[in-house]
């Protein structure tokens, strides 16, 4: 299990969802991924479509 992972596990029991990556990602990657997130529910989507 890598660091984080037994972190997002324990979070997942008491909450519906947990984001988590395999490996490790460039920090645009990370902050498009921030964007397109969080603007979602701005723009009526769903957390699944985000």
């Amino acid at each position: 299990m890598c660091g984080a992972e037994w972190q997002a596990k324990a979070i997942a029991e008491r909450i519906n969802y947990v984001i988590g990556m395999r490996q490790e990602i460039s920090a645009k990657a990370a902050i498009e991924f921030a964007v397109g997130f969080y603007n979602a529910p701005g723009v009526r989507r769903s957390i699944e479509f985000a």
